[in-house]
């Protein structure tokens, strides 16, 4: 018997089987830390299952036997790589929602709510950490450009704008310039515009 019908659901656990699957993106995690090397890039909805499965099965091995009918024919593959379209490999996903609502439960009672609420700003702030790669973000965003420009005007202290472009269309936000001693908040404050630009886009 499934363990979808063992036993009454919750709430939660019924929304989570409910989900519509979706795919996730390449983040690498190690303890809660984002690692090298990833790139944000948007998974296939086949690799983003695998990775799921494959997470689930590394921290909780138990789950073995309900997950044996989603593994690839040899099994788990070796180091739990996958390899993507351009060779790459990756290990893990965020945001990803499985296509099976068995491997969603079981997702589910792993790691709670962590990928039904990923957003945007959470694949991209890794690539915000020590050093600033547009190229990621901008493909997270789905921009076909962006660009962080320093504005000087004189008399006044230098300020920052964040230029985006989808398609035709084009806006601009001004982002708080926090100094170089507070890089967390400049981060915080870059997420806040690329939200904004997102809303502005469409």
């Amino acid at each position: 018997m499934s363990i979808l019908a063992e036993r009454q659901l919750t709430d939660a656990e019924r929304d989570a089987v409910a989900d519509h699957e979706r795919p996730g993106v390449w983040i690498e995690v190690h303890f809660d830390d984002p690692i090298s090397p990833h790139d944000g890039r948007t998974l296939s909805q086949h690799a983003t299952d695998l990775l799921i499965v494959n997470e689930v099965l590394r921290r909780e091995p138990d789950h073995a036997d309900e997950l044996r009918p989603f593994l690839p024919p040899r099994g788990v593959p070796m180091s739990w790589l996958i390899t993507l379209g351009d060779g790459v490999t990756a290990t893990q996903q965020r945001g990803g929602i499985h296509s099976d609502p068995l491997v969603r439960l079981l997702a589910y009672r792993t790691w709670g709510d962590r990928d039904r609420t990923w957003r945007k700003r959470d694949s991209a702030e890794p690539f915000l950490a020590d050093e600033i790669d547009g190229a990621a973000v901008q493909r997270i965003y789905g921009f076909d450009e962006i660009e962080l420009v320093p504005i000087v005007a004189h008399g006044k202290q230098p300020s920052l704008r964040l230029f985006a472009r989808r398609g035709d269309r084009r806006a601009q936000v001004a982002v708080p310039e926090p100094g170089v001693r507070q890089i967390s908040v400049l981060r915080e404050a870059l997420l806040d515009a690329l939200d904004a630009l997102e809303r502005q886009l469409g």
